[in-house]
């Protein structure tokens, strides 16, 4: 069976015109990618998960781009927020879920409706449930494929074909 987990780190150096991204499977590739001091102090580090055509972007992605847009350090803007700067770093880097609370806060703060910040949160959850979804069906078809479809035929659940397309 395949790993049904597939979780890419994007390394974002810079902001607006000036960023560059780079595509990481795991945190020490990352570490590879940046250099071991410069990966743990790397504030810009997000989750994006894909699979396939299908992307999620968490949207703790978004928040991202827009403390730097402000020019303000996730400490002022966690103050801002009325959370932990851990909090924020926890939902910047995918960790944490947009809460109701913060959702409110953050659209009191930015002007933007409470419904947005709860909408993405939601949309971007059923993004990696459809992902996990359709790694799971892969890594069946990879299973099924490794059996003989005369297996099938001798317990009697398929009809005997010599069709390749059927089977």
């Amino acid at each position: 069976m395949t790993n049904a987990k597939k979780v890419n780190i994007v390394i974002i150096v810079g902001y607006g015109n000036n960023r560059t991204e780079k595509l990481c499977s795991d945190k020490k590739q990352a570490k590879k990618v940046l250099g071991d001091d410069v990966a743990e102090r790397c504030q810009s580090i997000m989750n994006k998960i894909e699979f396939e055509n299908i992307s999620a972007f968490h949207p703790g992605y978004y928040i991202n781009d827009l403390i730097s847009d402000l020019e303000m350090t996730q400490e002022e803007f966690a103050k801002r927020l009325n959370i932990t700067p851990k909090n924020l770093s926890d939902l910047i880097n995918g960790k944490a879920s947009i809460s109701e609370n913060i959702a409110k806060n953050l659209s009191l703060m930015l002007g933007t409706s409470v419904d947005m910040w709860l909408e993405l949160q939601k949309k971007y959850d059923q993004k990696v449930i459809e992902i996990k979804a359709l790694q799971a069906q892969r890594d069946e078809e990879v299973d099924l494929a490794l059996i003989d479809y005369s297996y099938f035929e001798n317990l009697g659940v398929v009809n005997p074909s010599k069709n390749k397309t059927d089977q």
